[in-house]
This record gives C-alpha cells, sequence and structure tokens, in this order.
C-alpha cells in the first residue's frame, strides 16, 4: 500500500477513512478532506460521536513533532487488511468497507482459477474460456463463499433478478463475468486497481463548446441569489445569451445546450450555498447544523410529549343511534364540524397514554380532559387491540412537554401542579417535540381513507364540498 504517514515541508497528509488517529489519547476517524483540514470524528470506546473535531495539517504536523499523534492504518475494515497483506500499491483507502469486501471476493474467485491452472488444487482447468468456466464456477462456489464467510463473518448479497429468472442465492459470478475478471487482472499486472469501480469516467464529460460553458458556469452561479431565480430562469437566461452569439452566424454554427446539461450543474450546487444565497447565512446555518441523538429515555413515562391538532376531516356531531333513525331530510339538517384531538405521547414506548376528541375549539378544559386519561388504567383497551405488551399505559408522568398555546396554560397548568408533574415548555421549533409531531402525520393519513376531508386551501380544496361529503359521526370517528 501507498505510504501515507508522515509528511513535512508543505505537503498535505491524507487519512483513508478506515484509519485510526490516535491525538493525545484521544482516538478519532477521518471523515473529509478540504484544503488543508481535516474533519475527524471522535470514538470512544466502540460508539461513534455526532460531533466532530477540525485539524489543520500545520496542527497535525506541530502534534507529531510532540508524539502526540498516530495512525494506525487500515484499523476500521478486515477486507482493508487482508488486501494490504498483498504486494500492491493501489490506493484503497477512500473505498467503503463493501466496495473492499467486493474487490476481496473477486480477487479470491481470480487465485482460485490460476491456482487451478498452474495444478496447485485438485480441480484442473484446461483453459480460460466460457466452455471450462462454468463447470469450474459450480464446483468452486460454495468453497469460495464459505471462505468469504469464514473471512468476514457474513454472507455474500443475493443476485440481481434479471427478466423471469429468479435471482442467485448469492452473487457468484457468470462464466462471462469471471473471464472479464481475469482479463482485467491480467491487464493491471495483477494489481488490485482492476476491480476498482469507475462509475466517474462513464460517459463523455467534455461536449460543450467552450464559449458555452463559460456562459452556463457564470448563469449558474447566479443561481444561489437573492432574487430566487428557478432552475427554468436560469436555462432561459443562457438561452437569450447563446442567440446574441449565434446572430450573424450560419445554422450550422449555431451553439447549443440541453436543458439536462444545465440541471446537472445547477444540482452540484453545495446546499448549503444555495440555501445561504437566496435567503441568508444565518438560516443555511439554523437548518445545516449538526444535531445530535435527541433525548435518551429510557424510563417509561419519564417524557411524555402533549399537543392538539384540529383534524383534517368533517365529522357529523350527532350519535350513531340517532344518525340511524333520522330521515334524508333530518340528516341534511345535522350539524357538521372538524375535531380538535388531543394527544399526549411517551417519548420511551412511543404509546398513546392520553387522548381526546371534542368538535369545539381547543381549550383548558380538552387539555385537561386528555391528561386525565393519563391516570386510567387501559388494560381493557390493550387486550380488546390485541397488544402483546403488558404495561397498562397509565400512570404520573414526570416530564410533560407542550407548546405555548392557550390550551396549555392556566387551569391546566394548575392542574398539572396539583398532579406533581413538571411541565416543560421548549422553545416554539416543532423539532423540539418530534415526536408528539410526527404522529400527527401519520394522522393525517387515517383522515384520508374517509370522506370529508379537509384541505390546506381553496385551490387544492376545488369543487370538492367537504361539508356535505361527511361520513363519520363523531363517536365513530372516536
Amino acid at each position: 500500500m501507498r505510504d501515507k504517514s508522515i509528511k513535512f515541508a508543505g505537503r498535505s497528509h491524507k487519512f483513508g477513512r478506515h484509519d485510526r488517529l490516535t491525538i493525545e489519547g484521544a482516538t478519532y476517524r477521518a471523515i473529509k478532506k478540504s484544503g488543508d483540514r481535516h474533519l475527524l470524528q471522535p470514538i470512544i470506546g466502540d460508539t461513534i460521536q455526532d460531533c466532530y473535531v477540525v485539524k489543520r495539517d500545520d496542527d497535525i504536523n506541530k502534534l507529531m513533532r510532540k508524539r502526540c499523534f498516530r495512525v494506525d492504518e487500515d484499523f476500521y475494515s478486515k477486507a482493508a487488511v487482508l488486501l494490504r497483506t498483498e504486494y500492491d500499491d493501489t490506493y484503497l483507502s477512500d473505498l467503503n468497507d463493501e466496495t473492499l469486501k467486493t474487490i476481496a471476493w473477486k480477487q479470491e474467485w481470480c487465485v482460485r482459477v490460476h491456482r487451478a491452472v498452474v495444478g496447485l488444487d485438485p480441480y484442473i482447468l484446461p483453459g480460460e474460456n466460457i466452455k471450462h468456466l462454468k463447470p469450474f464456477i459450480e464446483a468452486n462456489k460454495d468453497t469460495i463463499h464459505e471462505w468469504y464467510f469464514n473471512t468476514f463473518e457474513e454472507w455474500r448479497p443475493r443476485g440481481r433478478p434479471y427478466l423471469d429468472i429468479p435471482p442467485k442465492e448469492f452473487d457468484y459470478p457468470s462464466p462471462s463475468g469471471l473471464r472479464d475478471w481475469l482479463r482485467k487482472m491480467k491487464h493491471y499486472n495483477g494489481k488490485l486497481e482492476a476491480f476498482i469501480p469507475k462509475y466517474d469516467n462513464c460517459g463523455n464529460r467534455n461536449q460543450l463548446d467552450l464559449q458555452v460553458e463559460k456562459i452556463v458556469d457564470k448563469r449558474v452561479k447566479e443561481y444561489p441569489d437573492s432574487r430566487k431565480f428557478d432552475k427554468s430562469h436560469v436555462f432561459e437566461n443562457i438561452e437569450n445569451d447563446l442567440k446574441e452569439i449565434n446572430s450573424g452566424k450560419p445554422e450550422a454554427e449555431h451553439l447549443h445546450v440541453g436543458r439536462s446539461a444545465v440541471l446537472r450543474r445547477i444540482n452540484k450546487l453545495h446546499p448549503f450555498k444555495v440555501l445561504a444565497g437566496q435567503t441568508s447565512v444565518d438560516r443555511a446555518l439554523r437548518k445545516y447544523t449538526p444535531v445530535g441523538r435527541g433525548l435518551a429515555i429510557k424510563e417509561l413515562l419519564e417524557r411524555v410529549e402533549m399537543d392538539d391538532w384540529e383534524v383534517d376531516l368533517h365529522v357529523l356531531v350527532e350519535k350513531s343511534s340517532v344518525w340511524n333513525r333520522l330521515t334524508p331530510k333530518e340528516r341534511d339538517l345535522v350539524p357538521r364540524a372538524r375535531c380538535t384531538a388531543t394527544v399526549i405521547i411517551d417519548l420511551a414506548s412511543r404509546a398513546i397514554v392520553g387522548f381526546n376528541l371534542t368538535d369545539a375549539a381547543p381549550s383548558t378544559i380538552s387539555s385537561k380532559s386528555a391528561l386525565r386519561t393519563t391516570f386510567i388504567d387501559k388494560t381493557y383497551l390493550a387486550v380488546w387491540a390485541g397488544a402483546k405488551s403488558t404495561w397498562p399505559m397509565y400512570g404520573r408522568p414526570r416530564n410533560l412537554a407542550t407548546d405555548g398555546g392557550s390550551a396549555f396554560k392556566g387551569d391546566f397548568a394548575q392542574a398539572l401542579t396539583r398532579c406533581r408533574v413538571k411541565h416543560q415548555l421548549p422553545d416554539p421549533d416543532p423539532r423540539m417535540r418530534g415526536t408528539i409531531e410526527s404522529f400527527f402525520r401519520l394522522f393525517k393519513r387515517l383522515c384520508r381513507y374517509f370522506a370529508g376531508q379537509a384541505f390546506h386551501n381553496v385551490v387544492e380544496k376545488g369543487e370538492y364540498d367537504a361539508e356535505s361529503m361527511a361520513s363519520l359521526t363523531i363517536n365513530e370517528f372516536y
């Protein structure tokens, strides 16, 4: 393998993604390099942390001089260690672990063929054509698959389906595929470079005329702008610039560029720079700021989240027993309403421990009713629903998180104090109560199964008469 250790005198360091870096006793893993800066991820024990550390080449040089910096190459990849034992200068440290395992898999097949050709293995292979490789594959596929499992402690994935042919039990090569591997090994003089994926070399990347390329690059750079251009506007501006260049030229010499070529260049722009240019740097920083793993809640009712939502569904404000006795004219007179659902969810179990449904607007009364249901034994409900857990889903929550709405103040706050429940009011950002917000997304899907659903605006609603299409009574929906 190529030497990637100490490099001084202005030469930048280069660490592979599988290397272990030890800096003053702490362990890190190299994630990314930009210029002379290295983005490192701390590792405590066997746990990869969510935070990052930036080290410059100058800092690393100083640490090396103090003997406080050590690099263990390919520490986090068994496949990389296996391949590095061979005499080969192919650089493999920028490949992920799955690609390295695939390279080892292909190399083992080629080695087995060569051993059979020279008579080192019992199987005699007269030649390397498809007719002779087919029985060789059938005779050795299980043995090589077993070698892969013993080496990496996992099986190879299933083969890809093709037309009506069922996939292989694992992705052993076809005779023509194995022949291509052997030819690549021969072309690269037996080096592992033969099996490195080269998807970046596909296609012709230099099809644009130099004049066209300058115009495209100029206009694409205008996309992250406060004027908030659409991608179609960028393409129209490029076409207008090309019209000026093409004016006076014969039609055969006109310059053109395709829409897909422009879109590819726009899509390659960094999303942070696009958002910062179109809005502000502050908003981009808030959106792309790395976040941690969230709250580590393990105990039941240690923290619950509560919120209310005006349901996206019109229901009939009448009991089912009464509705069945009404005439069609009387049914038309029954009022329709959109209910308000107040939900309390436990973060540890993801169980709904409190619920209330009303046809009135959100209020402290509905919030207190939902809170009351958290203290009611739900064993009968769990049995009816076929729940496998034996937890009765009731008790006194330790912490209850809500937003700052009026339904969670006044009498409701006093009720929490009497129940000895700590009331938490996180920031207005919905992500601070992500569990309950995520539940309401699933609740919206439920409403789409019934007639009478509501919409966000009149354009989306169209001519759909949501109120007259209401199909459920409030009791049925509850």
